[in-house]
């Protein structure tokens, strides 16, 4: 089965969230049952993106996205000043 295209024009779609995410309420995706799972890693870097930025909590992260396999697709990035971050979203 082949991946879908991505829509507009070949670009990935992209979900940008920026601020703190905190762990304890976020717990429920850590604990992606086997067929979420698979399902996650079917999802192509070429049709979706999410940029996490300024989560607080990165190094709590990493772990299970790097279990996930979804590292090309969801990154982890660094806090920008807010007119910075306005002019991204």
């Amino acid at each position: 089965m082949s991946k879908p295209c991505p829509p507009g024009g070949g670009k990935p779609v992209v979900l940008l969230h920026s601020g703190v995410l905190y762990p304890s309420e976020r717990d429920r995706w850590r604990s992606s049952s086997a067929a979420e799972t698979e399902a996650i890693r079917k999802i192509s870097p070429s049709v979706l993106k999410v940029v996490l930025r300024a989560t607080g909590h990165d190094e709590e992260y990493r772990t299970p996205l790097r279990r996930l396999g979804i590292e090309d697709i969801v990154s982890l990035e660094p806090t920008i000043p807010h007119n910075d971050a306005v002019r991204n979203a």
